[in-house]
């Protein structure tokens, strides 16, 4: 079955505690899908992370053992007492260790093994990966292949040695209980498991679930539930896939970005133009939420910087402030959402959490600046998340592929987003994309100490004003020259070239960088 990026999963979201979706909400999905294979309450979990991951001088600052622990809890976004989790495995009976060790994980991006074992005493062992945007995959189930990336519906048919002629015997008896069959998997395994994979668009009822459990051949099932808003289907398709497409397609039908991000994402999620309208004005509430709680001081910041988005939103009213109308309130409302994520408050990662202040930044600024209502925001909203999905097909977002994969992009959203709201094209909102890609391309990842504050805050403020300046110029009629398709190419390529140079020789790698990491947590083994 191919694939489609939609709005909701790869780029408007996750919806998860700050401050990293790669870190924090990817980890939080995974702890959820290991619950889920696990079949029973979980009673002790090693995770185990490869030596040389970029996750070694971050899982602490980035919550990643928070996340992962809530997720075995079964806990959800917003992820009740999320600063705990600790604390509650120890009230639920979970030990969890965090090791590192010389392991190689093939396909690593932010690869974790967990070796698990339940209450009831059932062990099993999954290889997983963090992969970019609060993406994830459970890549191997006990020595068994897998691709299970949380946005179907699964159910796994776990048999002992089999032959893949066996599997497919299994398989062809299972199918007719399938509600929207996606994809069926036999997957041969190299030790004592074997699985037969049911992809499905679709949950699956307890009584069919007892007739596949009946199945000769079966020794046990789990159900794996999708992690991701929008559910796979294998009718659903969108009506574009290129940024030359999707204009085109805009001009046959008269369609500005909103309308086209409304089309693309019904088509995805077969919600319909209301259920994807109720699903953005969520994302508008959450960050709505997040700009007011970053700048009420309500949650104390977890870092080494001071905050500073009420002092820079009380600073621009004073004569001494250069007036830079809209661009004054976009910059304390981008910052805002950083600190707030950065108390581990509850954000929406566009499309990282790294860049979670761009986009919310640009909209709340040029609303404040034009008088826009919130109706108008979830246009704008929805308008950079379309820009994301065109971007989504080539990239996943992840700082792996450095910083311009998260803040980068961010800005390219926020460009397109905002000149919509402008009463631009679509042909000038990729325009203003591609303009955003060229000013910004080749950003490393290097954070201090492993936490999204330094230099990713005043890379958030760079790219709110980046990103209004390129929205005027589009507007005003600069020639980007590069269509908005190769800069994405472009940046593709230009991450393959950089990926990790950030954390040797970036701003990690300053004195002051080196000093701060020296006293993290994770360097003290704590």
């Amino acid at each position: 079955m191919k694939s489609y990026p939609a709005i909701f999963n790869q780029v408007l979201g996750p919806v998860t505690p700050g401050p990293s979706s790669s870190s924090t909400g990817g980890p939080g999905r995974i702890g959820l899908l290991c619950r889920d294979l696990l079949g029973e309450e979980p009673a002790h979990v090693r995770f185990e992370f490869p030596s040389t991951s970029s996750m070694r001088n971050s899982y602490m600052g980035m919550n990643t053992d928070k996340a992962l622990i809530s997720g075995l809890l079964g806990k959800k976004p917003p992820q009740e007492n999320f600063p705990q989790a600790r604390e509650e495995a120890k009230k639920a009976g979970l030990e969890v260790e965090f090791v590192f060790l010389d392991i190689d994980i093939p396909g690593d991006v932010q690869g974790i093994r967990a070796i698990m074992k339940g209450k009831n005493g059932f062990e099993t062992t999954l290889v997983t990966n963090s992969t970019g945007g609060g993406t994830c995959v459970i890549q191997e189930i006990d020595g068994c292949l897998t691709d299970i990336k949380g946005d179907h519906y699964e159910l796994l048919l776990f048999t002992g040695p089999a032959s893949q002629e066996e599997l497919e015997r299994i398989a062809q008896a299972a199918k007719p209980m399938a509600k929207s069959l996606n994809a069926v998997n036999c997957l041969v395994g190299k030790k004592d498991v074997s699985i037969v994979e049911l992809k499905t668009g679709e949950p699956w009822d307890e009584a069919d679930i007892q007739k596949v459990k009946a199945i000769p051949g079966v020794k046990y099932i789990r159900v794996v539930n999708p992690v991701h808003p929008v559910v796979a289907n294998i009718s659903h398709k969108p009506p574009f896939e290129t940024a030359e497409e999707m204009v085109a397609y805009g001009e046959a039908h008269n369609l500005n970005l909103f309308e086209l991000a409304v089309a693309y994402e019904s088509a995805m999620s077969g919600w319909g133009r209301e259920g994807v309208l109720e699903h953005a004005r969520f994302l508008w509430s959450v960050i709505k939420n997040s700009i007011e709680k970053g700048l009420s001081k309500e949650s104390p910041l977890v870092g080494y910087i001071q905050t500073s988005a009420t002092e820079m939103r009380d600073f621009v009213s004073t004569p001494q402030a250069l007036d830079l109308g809209a661009l004054n309130h976009a910059i304390y409302a981008s910052q805002a959402v950083m600190e707030y994520s950065n108390s581990m408050g509850v954000i929406v990662c566009i499309p990282t959490g790294g860049s979670s202040g761009i986009v919310p930044g640009v909209l709340y600024g040029a609303g404040q600046a034009m008088g826009l209502d919130d109706e108008k925001m979830v246009e704008g909203l929805l308008a950079a998340g379309m820009i994301g999905a065109i971007m989504a097909r080539e990239t996943n977002f992840s700082g792996a592929w450095g910083c311009q994969a998260e803040v980068t992009s961010g800005c390219a959203l926020a460009t397109g987003g905002l000149i919509h709201l402008l009463g631009g094209t679509p042909q000038q909102c990729c325009d203003g994309a591609s303009m955003s890609l060229q000013s910004l391309l080749g950003l490393v990842c290097d954070p201090i100490a492993g936490k999204v504050q330094v230099p990713c805050m005043a890379r958030n403020v760079a790219a709110v004003a980046t990103a209004m300046a390129n929205a005027n110029a589009v507007l005003g009629g600069f020639d980007v020259l590069v269509p908005f398709s190769e800069m994405i190419t472009t940046m593709v390529r230009v991450g393959a070239e950089i990926r990790d140079l950030g954390h040797r020789c970036g701003t990690c790698m300053s004195p002051t960088g080196i000093r701060f990491a020296a006293e993290s947590p994770e360097h003290q083994g704590e």
